[in-house]
């Protein structure tokens, strides 16, 4: 699984997810929504998954950011994420360049 997350400015927010099956099969999905952040939580209002209304709520507490890093918890179950900035021009890897 990897995904690549889009922060803008403006409080807008968009993703792409890709699962891989079998080092070949690529899942994609892509959603929109809003983002905010109050005190170390990162609040994510997903408003469409693949162009279709599906609002939901994601939060997130925040363990450390810096200008090449981010370091989260899910809430309520804490599975940790460590994520990385890449440059505006990254793509998302074919799956069969994934190993």
């Amino acid at each position: 699984e990897m995904y690549i997350d889009y922060f803008d400015a403006d409080g807008g927010f968009h993703n792409h997810h890709r699962w891989c099956r079998q080092g070949k099969i690529a899942s994609d999905i892509k959603e929109t929504g809003r983002w905010s952040v109050k005190g170390d939580i990162l609040t994510i209002d997903i408003a469409t998954v693949d162009g279709r209304a599906q609002p939901r709520r994601d939060q997130y507490r925040l363990i450390s950011v810096d200008a090449k890093n981010q370091n989260y918890v899910v809430l309520p179950t804490n599975f940790p994420y460590h994520a990385h900035k890449v440059p505006a021009s990254f793509a998302m890897p074919r799956c069969d360049l994934v190993g």
